[in-house]
Formats: C-alpha cells, sequence, structure tokens
C-alpha cells in the first residue's frame, strides 16, 4: 500500500504555481528538475504519492507552510501573493481553469447590476491603484511622510488649482436638483 502523503492534491497545486511563476531556475539549483519529472499520476488523473520524492516532498510541505503567512507588507515596495491559495486567505475568489468554467460565471453574472468586478493581469497581484504604485515605484515615499499626507495635498492643490471648475460643477448641480425638485445637501 502506498504511502499517503497530507494534502496532496493541495501541495501539487502549489508547486505548479511555483513551477508557473519561476520556480523552474530555483529547483534546477536545488538538483529537483529530475524528481519533478518523476511525479506520474493514475488514471483517476490524481498524483500517485509513492513517485513524490522526499525532497519534493518537503519542498512542497515548505510551500504549503508559507502559505499559511500573508505577503509581506511594505509602503515602500510592491508585494505579490505567491499562490492563490494564499490570496484566498484574503479574498473570495474563484480560479476559472476552462472555458466552460468561465461561461458558466458568466452566465451566472452577465444581467446582474449590483456587482463590481476588479481585475488584475496577474493572479499574484495584490490591488494597488495608481497613486500606491506610482508612489512606491517612484519612490515618493522619500519625500512624503505618509500615503495619506500625499492624498492630502494632492487634494489642497488639486482644490486650489481648479477651484473655478469646482464651483462650476457645485452651480450646476444645484441647478439640476432644483431643476427636478431635488433636496441638495448644499
Amino acid at each position: 500500500m502506498p504511502e499517503e502523503i497530507e494534502n496532496l492534491d493541495v501541495k501539487i497545486k502549489l508547486l505548479k504555481e511555483f513551477v508557473n511563476n519561476g520556480g523552474v531556475a530555483e529547483l534546477a539549483k536545488l538538483g529537483l528538475v529530475d524528481e519533478l519529472s518523476n511525479i506520474r499520476a493514475s488514471s483517476d488523473g490524481k498524483v500517485m504519492p509513492e513517485t513524490v520524492s522526499s525532497r519534493l516532498r518537503t519542498l512542497m510541505s515548505v510551500l504549503l507552510i508559507s502559505e499559511e503567512m500573508p505577503p509581506v507588507y511594505s509602503p515602500k515596495f510592491i508585494s505579490y501573493y505567491s499562490s492563490t491559495i494564499q490570496k484566498k486567505k484574503s479574498f473570495d475568489q474563484i480560479n476559472i481553469e476552462t472555458e466552460e468554467q468561465f461561461d458558466a460565471i458568466y452566465e451566472e453574472f452577465k444581467d446582474k447590476t449590483d456587482i463590481i468586478f476588479r481585475g488584475q493581469g496577474e493572479a499574484k497581484w495584490r490591488l494597488y491603484n495608481t497613486l500606491q504604485r506610482s508612489r512606491i515605484e517612484g519612490k515618493l515615499f522619500d519625500t512624503e511622510s505618509s500615503y495619506q499626507e500625499l492624498l492630502e495635498k494632492l487634494v489642497e492643490n488639486g482644490t486650489a488649482e481648479y477651484q473655478e471648475q469646482i464651483q462650476a460643477i457645485q452651480f450646476l448641480f444645484l441647478v439640476i436638483c432644483n431643476t427636478i425638485n431635488v433636496q441638495h445637501p448644499c
């Protein structure tokens, strides 16, 4: 009877993500590429535990343990999720891996109007807005004491620079509210 490996399916998924995200170079450094190529699946598509070397088992266990920690956050660099499993700890998500899965999700949500989707080009990317990315990549954290301070300065500068346009928009808003007989907050 082959030895069982706890959480094998999850560990294999993590190993695949690791390899797909550039981990092949790391596996080569560790001399694990040949061992990776020895992994076999049974007729039901499940990995056969006896084909996973002890060194790969150790690596997969380390990968699984590392998923328990959130990605490192610093206001000085952009951080990434190491896997969709790590990301799942922060977000409800659905991994779409086939055209059929996409079609099913699309059919379910195409007519909804009370939901917003925000996508990223890469699943490992965290949700940063353009200002956050610009602040980090442009090293603006060296000149601003905080993201909040940067936002306050932008609002202050924008208000001073565009005061006439702001007043015109406020005036139009009041006219529209009065025209349609709606109570306005001003």
